[in-house]
């Protein structure tokens, strides 16, 4: 496996190579993260022991530089730190390590942690491998009865995960904010509430997974009603808790829309939160609400925020997507929000589109036809 080591002390970085190159490793040494961000972009590396502290640039910059590249993700990362702060730890987590060694390195602690960072290295390989097959199974069944099994073992399957996450993430909802009610120490408090914060996103992210699968098999349930977006777009909007960031806009005498009522207020949230997290946070959002010459309607959700490269424009439907900047900046999500804009869209008789310019923020778009006819 190859390995990057980042320790700017000589000794313990000869330590940590012999250690490695024992466990079959095929170890780069460098005494600087300046060092080591040259050879990131030039080699990938499936496993990155960094120290914390180093001249220069720290291994938190590294850390979140790393993620920012094209194989970033896949890659795990070791923090090396005398740090054992709450704060410390969790600042170590939120630049993107995937686990941190404290110091002083114990032989035993670090053989275990080590295993672990191996495993784990071992499955994001096994996971790449799996998907590029997966891609090539899909390529070559498109239409086959073989693919549709497939296709049904997969759904299988995200139904039974997602059941089997949601009993644990119940718990975990409920006894966390059983115990956010009570009077407790800060810091004890302050920790809960970012276990219930972490069970919240995943719950969600969850819930996503499980919408997306359906709606790309053609199973998800639409319930089509007469809808005044006119008063359901300012009714979505108010529920996200951020007026003072948003702004409304809503052209008079709009035409009703025959659509699912809880899809496109699902639509129109997965929209207003990706412009939220991708703009600065003293800027505003505009959603704008707006009838075509063809008499469909459109709804724009414009941030302020420093746009998007081109080249990745044509990705941002994808699942799981997420652009440079995402990565960068750590924004929280999994690429899933998009992917069910879009997926709505269509599954309306509609489109989701966007447009950005560098400096100048990013639109998307949601447009949706006032005649529709519900899919058989």
């Amino acid at each position: 496996m190859k390995t990057l080591v980042v320790e700017d002390s000589e000794f313990m970085g000869r330590i940590l190579q012999r250690a490695l190159r024992e466990r079959g490793h095929d170890v780069v040494l460098c005494t600087s993260a300046e060092e080591a961000w040259e050879q990131c972009m030039n080699h990938e590396f499936p496993l990155i022991l960094s120290d914390w502290m180093l001249p220069g640039m720290d291994g938190l910059e590294l850390c979140r530089r790393i993620r920012g590249l094209p194989w970033g993700d896949r890659s795990v990362i070791l923090i090396v730190t005398g740090r054992s702060d709450a704060s410390d730890l969790s600042a170590v987590l939120d630049a993107g390590a995937s686990d941190y060694l404290p110091k002083p390195l114990t032989p035993e602690l670090f053989q275990v942690r080590l295993a672990i960072a191996e495993r784990q290295a071992d499955d994001s390989a096994a996971r790449r491998l799996a998907e590029a097959q997966l891609v090539e199974a899909r390529a070559a069944a498109a239409e086959s009865a073989a693919w549709r099994e497939l296709s049904r073992q997969q759904r299988l399957m995200i139904n039974v995960i997602s059941h089997e996450l949601n009993t644990p993430l119940s718990a975990i909802l409920g006894f966390s904010e059983l115990l956010l009610d009570r009077d407790l120490v800060p810091d004890l408090k302050e920790q809960i509430a970012a276990i219930h914060d972490g069970a919240t996103r995943l719950n969600t992210l969850v819930r996503s997974i499980v919408d997306l699968s359906l709606l790309d098999s053609g199973e998800a349930k639409i319930d089509i009603q007469t809808i005044d977006l006119g008063t359901a777009i300012p009714e979505w909007a108010t529920e996200l808790a951020c007026e003072p960031r948003l702004r409304v806009q809503v052209e008079a005498d709009l035409p009703p829309v025959q659509g699912d009522w809880s899809r496109l207020r699902q639509a129109v949230h997965h929209l207003v939160n990706n412009a939220l997290a991708c703009s600065p946070e003293t800027s505003s959002v505009t959603v704008n609400v707006r009838t075509e010459a063809d008499g469909a309607i459109t709804i724009d959700v414009r941030d302020l925020g420093e746009g998007i490269p081109a080249a990745e424009l044509t990705h941002l439907f994808e699942p799981l997507y997420r652009t440079t900047r995402a990565h960068r900046d750590a924004v929280k999500g999994a690429g899933i929000g998009l992917a069910l804009v879009r997926r709505i869209a269509e599954l309306h008789g509609g489109s989701a589109t966007v447009r950005s310019m560098a400096g100048e923020g990013t639109t998307f778009s949601l447009r949706l036809p006032t005649g529709f006819d519900q899919p058989d």
